[in-house]
């Protein structure tokens, strides 16, 4: 991603594409990674169910659900610019 984003800065609009391809990639194994978790989380909640652990099931839900856990960082901005700018400076 580094790479890519400083070709886009150095070179314009020649490398925006492997910018944007590196990027999508990037949210392509995020998501994987996400739903992975999920359903390993998911499989525990069936294990804790079946041996009646109704504490370690729920505390499994509430880490599903984001309750009592800070959310994931979103950037900010309402443009695509702005957010690439957000982004970078962090």
């Amino acid at each position: 991603m580094d790479k890519a984003y400083q070709k886009l800065v150095r070179f314009g609009e020649t490398y925006l594409e492997t910018y944007i391809e590196a990027k999508s990639n990037l949210n392509k194994v995020y998501q994987g990674l996400m739903r992975e978790d999920l359903e390993r989380k998911n499989e525990e909640i069936e294990r804790c169910h079946n041996k009646n652990q109704a504490a370690q099931s729920w505390s499994l839900i509430r880490d599903i659900s984001g309750k009592g856990s800070p959310q994931l960082c979103q950037i900010k901005g309402s443009a695509a610019e702005d957010k690439l700018r957000a982004w970078h400076s962090l």
